[in-house]
């Protein structure tokens, strides 16, 4: 093992981010969707993804959000808008690592 190496393992692994922090990320960035690219009657989702209590309800949340960018933004603009959402689930949700949003196009 080189010096360089046994140096910074005894400083520790870098701070790993804490659920809490983790699920208002993903709260904030789905709220930011909502609030940019929808219109003010989809109030009822807005309320929704406020009150879920972790990322699994979150993450079924994903479902109306994706409608109501459909509805609003079309369906190639609310995949666009999706994929960034999506990609804050990894290590939150197990189903996000092997989600088709979450897989960019070439």
């Amino acid at each position: 093992m080189r010096i360089k190496n046994s140096f910074w393992n005894f400083l520790g692994p870098e701070p790993v981010e804490s659920p809490e922090d983790a699920l208002e990320k993903i709260r904030n960035a789905m709220l930011s969707v909502v609030r940019s690219s929808c219109r003010a009657t989809d109030f009822h989702l807005e309320f929704k993804i406020n009150y879920a209590r972790d990322a699994g309800e979150l993450w079924y949340l994903r479902s109306a959000l994706m409608q109501a960018l459909c509805d609003h933004q079309g369906e190639t603009r609310a995949q666009t808008l999706m994929v960034g959402v999506t990609t804050l689930f990894v290590g939150q949700h197990p189903a996000a690592a092997g989600s088709k949003l979450n897989q960019r196009r070439p």
